[in-house]
């Protein structure tokens, strides 16, 4: 694996904001699924500890406003 995925990887694992990790294809290298009180602890989060990451180039983040569907996934 790629020393810097390596490295991202491992600070990941250290952050308990971050519940879920995943390792994604196409244009994005991760996707993360944060859980935090409010936007200004998801602000201190993403700016204060995330982008010092030094493998983190750039981040997006998306805000969810409510559930739409929520299930288990279909049996075959």
């Amino acid at each position: 694996m790629d020393d810097a995925l390596t490295e991202f990887e491992a600070a990941i694992n250290t952050y308990p904001e971050v519940v879920d990790c995943w390792l994604m294809t196409g244009n994005r290298d991760y996707l993360l699924r944060v859980a935090v009180r409010d936007i200004g602890e998801f602000e201190s989060f993403s700016t204060g500890r995330l982008t010092k990451v030094p493998a983190v180039a750039s981040i997006e983040s998306s805000i969810p406003l409510r559930r739409v569907k929520s299930g288990l996934a279909r049996s075959s």
